[in-house]
């Protein structure tokens, strides 16, 4: 167990909130169509998504994949980006509720994600729908820093801008990527895959926090 952990640093898609692209395109495009687009070999997808989340523009990253894998491509992903909000279809049960309890326990909780800035501001301006993002202490999104995990050098930032050290913080993360790059920067990581998961892998790390309460408990 780790008692010097102080703060916790959350990803965001699939961590705090649901984000499929299915979700924006179903309504327009079937399932296999989608798959095809999510194939970056097709489409360019996982490229052009690399260049949204750096902080370049979304109209100009549309006319890239058009030039570089054609109309119909670019047209799905203009689509996706129209109807972006689909995507996030809502908060990840249980996510919020840990962010509370660790606030509670005196735990500084921050964000860092991989996010177009164009996006992101769609979700930020909805605190009704999505309050989670608006209790953290500060939060970096990849597009307003042009940077993207794994990239040393946006842990570095964040470490720098939210004035904490690596040695007392836990990073969050779905991707075994970003939490490898956490790593070579000195964070202990968590690789998400569950609220209910993470929950009791931060109380063996030593995170004072309520644990989960199951069927042995009623014995």
């Amino acid at each position: 167990m780790n008692s010097d952990i102080h703060n916790i640093v959350f990803d965001f898609g699939n961590v705090l909130v649901h984000w499929d692209i299915e979700g924006a395109m179903i309504s327009r495009y079937s399932h296999d169509l989608i798959s095809m687009f999510r194939d970056n070999e097709n489409s360019g997808f996982e490229d052009i998504n690399v260049l949204c989340d750096m902080g370049k523009p979304l109209s100009e990253c549309i006319q890239l994949m058009r030039q570089q894998h054609g109309d119909i491509w670019a047209d799905m992903m203009q689509w996706y980006i129209d109807h972006f909000t689909d995507a996030v279809s809502g908060q990840l049960e249980g996510s919020q509720q840990l962010i509370l309890d660790l606030k509670e326990a005196g735990y500084h909780v921050y964000g860092l994600s991989n996010w177009s800035a164009e996006t992101f501001k769609l979700v930020w301006n909805n605190p009704q729908r999505y309050p989670i993002f608006h209790l953290l202490e500060d939060l970096i999104i990849s597009g307003d820093v042009h940077c993207v995990k794994p990239n040393r050098n946006i842990y570095e930032l964040a470490l720098s801008r939210f004035g904490i050290t690596a040695n007392e913080t836990a990073f969050l993360d779905d991707r075994r990527d970003n939490i490898d790059g956490a790593l070579a920067v000195g964070m202990h990581t968590i690789q998400f895959v569950s609220p209910e998961q993470v929950r009791t892998d931060l109380i063996q790390l030593g995170v004072n926090i309520p644990r989960l309460i199951t069927p042995q408990d009623l014995q």
